[in-house]
């Protein structure tokens, strides 16, 4: 569960002062205080006495109770969570989140290939799985006041007193509570305006709002603040004509979020408004392509992917004269041409089809049947590649970048030859060469991939047809990934691992985690086994397989398997003994620390380089080198590379495992924070994960952070920030997070390493 942000570090501070002492705040904590019972408060006075059960009390009554301090919260609802839980932050969010189920299934699905007759609201349904998450939530918090022996009255309360509270009891009783301290946190209540009666009927307010029993046609809302715009969006999505009165001039909000917020709910619920038909064309650009000929350059890139595009690009933004070249025809690179992108746009159409066939119905969206439009979904995927080539050529033209398509081999330290697309060849002058060629699909021996029935990653993201069986060699990043695509899709998937663990880089308590998780989306493994021998004469394809160590050997039958075993550096015709370039035994280019090579004036980076195989690193490199070049410094610290799984849930990661940080002999902590005490999660229910960090023992500077959970891999930049600059997992406990969101799982694990969480 979690609470409303200000609110929380209000009652957090108050109770550093009530406290008085700073030590008050070092507490060890253990599941085993769960089997604590309710206290009674009586007539005996307590420490603490709040009133009002909402985020901010009910988070300040357990924060005393945690510090100590005997603790008695009073609460007028006869539930807690005050309006936030109840009737606010909680349940818009769950109907916000089916509104947009609802809202994708009728405008976006389609395009991305799953297929539904019709669609409707099923809108009690969608009551109930709201009214569902709402009663979870409100329970967990009376279960979080039992474990820390927090005293709950239920009543309205009213001070008689400095130190004394008459409270009148649900039960039609009253009782004094005495308190040396009383905190008065009874929240707010909804703004009436003159002449206007709420009913909740005809005119509701938020708390209506959250519970009409119908879809009205015609729905009017006074005031264009948060709460406005959020429950306009949701009747709107519904099918509601929404229109918002508001008595200022502009939205209560930032006016450029303001803007874009008008914008986009104008278009939500008028969808023939055409606010955001705009057009785009490279064709605006007015600057065109510069001609390299044989003019010498300040720079040439080798390689148009995600490292080669950026260092061209920042290369020219430093005023050097710049040319990048690039084989494939197509910036991009692996990454966005047949890796990163199209397999992101497949994992999230494939979601969907996913979600609709088995948690549409829950949120009150209802079809008679779903199916995939397998062309549709691939013409989604390739279209989104198309864009994003076509973007980057758009950003060469901007900055000025010069382009040459045709494989480019070192001829010397300063020039390279070019055979072009076209069929012709040129010379391309530098002073500087940088090599940004990526990697390459990983073979492996007697297995040859046609891309028909043995496909590489790229062929994966080709398939003509979903394959009834799928058998996925190698269980990295990009073998889960492509299997989840196809598992969800419909077939059974089979992954088969050399090695004894998936993901063998991952965190090892969050890695057993992450494989029961897709073992429960019906994802086979099978673990210290190898391949030893490929049958591809019949329809399908036969593998004969063994135990890793030798053993008996067996038979898999598969329509389609993947090779995943990895990636090797691309270096082949690029002339590099010719000029003197050294490589490691493994075929990686040597570089210092500036990415220089062992011959002056020529650099390397991305993945022809050791380090990480990750995109967003080689954009690291390609900056950094380029400013070496122009005289600057620049730095990458592969410790720091964030990595992410793009699964469902996602596993993202930063810094050190629990492994790594026994290894070193390091003294650490740890903090957990499971999603299923998150509120955002329950409230969209989708709260499979966790958040775990370590930090280090004697100055809790945070070593690494670890995070499985839908959208892991936005979560993890905060902790990829507090790395970078060194902070402690206090630092990020202290730091107020949006009320309700995912997000707040990883304060409340910083809360867990350093001191105690509130929520668990």
């Amino acid at each position: 569960m979690a609470m409303a942000s200000v609110a929380r570090r209000k009652s957090h501070l108050l109770f550093r002062s009530i406290s008085n002492s700073s030590d008050a705040l070092r507490y060890s904590f253990s599941l085993s205080s769960f089997s604590r019972s309710f206290t009674s408060s009586g007539s005996e006075e307590n420490d603490v006495v709040v009133i009002g059960g909402g985020p901010g009390g009910y988070v300040a009554a357990i924060k005393a109770a945690q510090l100590g301090l005997k603790t008695t919260c009073i609460e007028k609802r006869g539930t807690l969570g005050g309006t936030c839980l109840n009737v606010g932050c909680i349940p818009s969010k769950a109907l916000l989140h089916s509104s947009h189920m609802y809202h994708e299934a009728q405008h976006s699905f389609a395009s991305h290939g799953v297929k539904f007759p019709s669609v409707e609201v099923d809108l009690p349904a969608m009551m109930a799985q709201k009214d569902k998450a709402v009663a979870n939530l409100t329970r967990g918090i009376e279960g979080l006041f039992k474990k820390n022996k927090v005293s709950y009255v239920k009543g309205y309360g009213k001070l008689i007193s400095p130190s004394e509270v008459s409270v009148d009891t649900l039960e039609g009783g009253s009782t004094i509570v005495k308190g040396k301290n009383i905190i008065i946190a009874t929240g707010s209540d909804v703004k009436s305006l003159p002449g206007i009666t709420i009913d909740e009927k005809k005119i509701v307010s938020s708390t209506g709002a959250l519970s009409l029993s119908e879809i009205p046609k015609k729905l009017i809302v006074i005031g264009a603040g948060y709460i406005g715009l959020e429950m306009g969006s949701v009747w709107g999505r519904l099918g509601s004509e929404v229109t918002v009165v508001e008595f200022a001039p502009a939205m209560a909000m930032a006016s450029v979020a303001r803007r874009k917020s008008h914008l986009l709910f104008r278009s939500i619920c008028n969808p023939s408004s055409d606010v955001l038909r705009y057009s785009f064309s490279l064709s605006s650009f007015s600057r065109s392509f510069t001609s390299s000929g044989s003019e010498e350059n300040d720079v040439v890139v080798i390689g148009g992917g995600p490292g080669g595009y950026v260092a061209a690009i920042k290369a020219a933004q430093l005023g050097l004269k710049t040319t990048c070249i690039e084989k494939r025809g197509t910036l991009g690179g692996t990454c966005l041409n047949v890796g990163c992108i199209p397999s992101k746009a497949l994992l999230h159409s494939s979601h969907m089809y996913h979600e609709a066939k088995h948690s549409f119905a829950s949120h009150g969206v209802k079809f008679p049947s779903v199916e995939v439009d397998l062309p549709a979904m691939m013409a989604q995927k390739d279209k989104a590649v198309a864009n994003l080539t076509r973007g980057i050529e758009g950003l060469f033209k901007k900055n000025k970048v010069s382009y040459v398509k045709g494989y480019g081999k070192l001829i010397s330290p300063s020039e390279v030859s070019v055979d072009t697309l076209e069929g012709g060849s040129t010379i391309v002058k530098g002073k500087n060469i940088i090599i940004a060629t990526g990697s390459d699909v990983k073979s492996l021996p007697g297995i040859t991939i046609d891309e028909k029935k043995i496909v590489s990653s790229t062929g994966a993201l080709s398939l003509s047809e979903i394959p009834k069986k799928l058998i996925v060699i190698g269980a990295g990043y990009i073998g889960l990934e492509m299997g989840s695509v196809w598992g969800r899709l419909g077939s059974e998937v089979t992954v088969v691992e050399f090695a004894p663990d998936i993901v063998p880089s991952m965190d090892a308590e969050v890695r057993k985690q992450f494989q029961r998780a897709l073992e429960k989306q019906k994802m086979k493994f099978m673990l210290k086994t190898k391949v030893v021998g490929v049958d591809t004469s019949g329809e399908g394809v036969k593998l004969t397989v063994e135990p890793s160590s030798g053993g008996e050997q067996s038979t898999l039958e598969a329509d389609v398997v993947l090779v995943s075993a990895g990636r090797v550096p691309f270096t082949a015709g690029l002339g590099l003994e010719k000029i003197g370039v050294e490589t490691d035994k493994v075929g990686r280019i040597t570089v210092d620390k500036r990415f220089t090579t062992s011959v002056p004036g020529v650099y390397a980076i991305g993945d022809v380089i050791p380090g990480p195989m990750l995109a967003h690193k080689a954009e690291e490199d390609g900056v950094a080198c380029v400013e070496f070049i122009a005289g600057k410094e620049g730095h990458v610290d592969y410790d720091l590379v964030p990595g992410v799984v793009y699964t469902h849930p996602e596993v993202a990661s930063v810094g050190k495992t629990e492994e790594q940080v026994k290894a070193l002999g390091v003294d650490y902590r740890v903090g957990k924070f499971p999603f299923l005490a998150n509120s955002r999660a329950k409230a969209i229910d989708d709260a499979e994960g966790v958040v775990k960090i370590l930090a280090e023992k004697e100055t809790d500077k945070i070593l690494g952070v670890h995070i499985m959970a839908p959208n892991a891999g936005e979560l993890i930049h905060e902790a990829v920030l507090a790395l970078q600059y060194g902070a402690s997992s206090e630092d990020i406990a202290r730091t107020c997070h949006a009320h309700p969101t995912m997000s707040e799982a990883l304060k409340e694990a910083a809360m867990a390493t350093y001191d105690k969480p509130i929520h668990i």
